[in-house]
């Protein structure tokens, strides 16, 4: 029960990081959470925008501290042991081979994938 929790909490927090499918060991009563040998995801960097992908990323060790009763007032503190990335350039995108409005597309499309809630007053 509790590991399919911790499971769900962390596909939730980490799931653009981490790929599926690693293992997860949980000691309620210790308020920790444990993982081992966890493959991190080719587009986890994606974020920082910057024209780089991972060719590979591997976590050997995650520990997860956390107080079950204070869960949401006190700090949760998070261990990483030997994190491995191999990323390489980006590939190009073959841009050269589109229209000025194929490119203008694009650029929408990329702001419209950032923004989830715009108010216009």
């Amino acid at each position: 029960m509790g590991s399919a929790i911790a499971k769900r909490l962390i596909d939730r927090y980490a799931g653009n990081f981490l790929e599926k499918g690693y293992n997860i060991k949980v000691d309620l009563f210790g308020s920790a959470i444990y993982m081992k040998n966890v493959r991190i995801r080719p587009e986890a960097l994606e974020f920082l925008n910057l024209p780089i992908t991972v060719k590979y990323g591997y976590l050997s060790n995650l520990h997860i501290d956390y107080t079950f009763t204070s869960l949401t007032t006190a700090p949760i503190k998070v261990n990483i042991e030997d994190l491995f990335v191999i990323a390489a350039p980006s590939s190009p995108n073959d841009s050269k081979d589109l229209t000025p409005e194929q490119k203008e597309a694009a650029v929408k499309e990329k702001i419209q994938a950032k923004v989830t809630r715009v108010d216009v007053r």
